[in-house]
């Protein structure tokens, strides 16, 4: 197996101190896992009813609260989402959600999410939310050192096969399934068009984004001076820059590729403010779970799955 979606999961990983390095020996075991379970996955895929429902995705620009947003959205919603026990079966999806049902707890779910606690957008606990980074890099062929290129004609036949995944996930969970993907911000727009997915954009200010970019930098990889997180194509000429500027145009980038791709789908989509989420969780919470009903009411499903 390729390792090549790790590197597009997480370009830093070079750069972590050792507190955050990955271990790779580990890596090397959930590969093996992985593929042993291929017969297993074949099984499963073929016995699960596939809801042509759309999978509820958070996303946004690094540091904007997506993963609080995650965690309230669990403990307040009826809905399925992926713990950092199915995380590991990013090459089986089915065996991981199948697994999750039935060792995981809706209660468990619940008391883990309202635990509100992340370092770095990374939960402690089995049954806490994860991104599901490598499930997604799996997907996605960017071909340069950043998340921006990718070969467009293998990506639209990828989220075919990918979507029809994720229906298979909403089988196995019986409900709405929620995911966090922040690689997802410059190919929204193929996203968007060949899935149906349903977006909630977490938007938060702009300021406040940029200093915790940069005390992420610092406390990750040891150095506000080396980049973090999603790479725009054009990073490494605006490294010349200060490490202000880099973030601030990272952050530009990012929400201005966000904004472009959700604009041409406004039924598809829900902005939600970090600071809105903070002072009235519930209104945030009424907010999404109307804009996805009105979404599922006015899709071609015919079995939309309700809260």
């Amino acid at each position: 197996m390729s390792s090549h979606f790790r590197f597009i999961s997480s370009m830093d990983a070079k750069d972590r101190i050792e507190k955050y390095k990955v271990n790779n020996d580990d890596e090397v075991l959930l590969d093996e896992l992985n593929a042993a379970l291929s017969g297993i996955e074949y099984k499963l895929c073929n016995s699960v009813e596939h809801i042509p429902a759309g999978a509820i995705l958070i996303t946004g620009v690094p540091r904007s609260g997506s993963m609080f947003l995650y965690q309230y959205m669990i403990s307040k919603m009826r809905v399925g989402y992926v713990s950092n026990m199915m995380a590991r079966f990013y090459s089986a999806p089915y065996t991981g959600a199948w697994l999750q049902s039935r060792l995981i707890s809706s209660e468990m779910s619940i008391i883990g999410a309202n635990n509100f606690k992340s370092v770095h957008g990374v939960t402690d606990f089995i049954y806490e939310p994860h991104e599901f980074g490598y499930f997604w890099a799996n997907y996605f062929p960017f071909y340069n050192n950043n998340h921006e290129d990718i070969d467009h004609e293998i990506f639209r036949k990828k989220l075919k096969d990918m979507e029809y995944v994720l229906q298979g996930v909403t089988g196995i969970f019986k409900m709405p399934v929620v995911y966090k993907c922040m690689i997802a911000p410059f190919v929204l727009d193929d996203i968007l068009k060949y899935t149906s997915v349903f977006i909630v954009h977490i938007l938060r200010d702009k300021n406040k984004v940029v200093d915790s970019i940069l005390k992420v930098r610092s406390q990750r990889l040891g150095t506000i001076n080396k980049w973090w997180s999603i790479r725009p194509s054009g990073w490494e000429e605006i490294m010349n820059s200060s490490p202000r500027e880099q973030v601030s145009w990272q952050y530009d980038q990012t929400f201005n590729a966000i904004e472009a791709s959700i604009s041409s789908y406004p039924e598809r989509n829900v902005t939600i403010k970090y600071e809105d989420l903070v002072n009235s969780p519930e209104k945030s919470i009424e907010k999404i779970e109307k804009h996805y009903n009105d979404f599922l009411l006015k899709s071609s499903f015919k079995s939309p799955v309700s809260f």
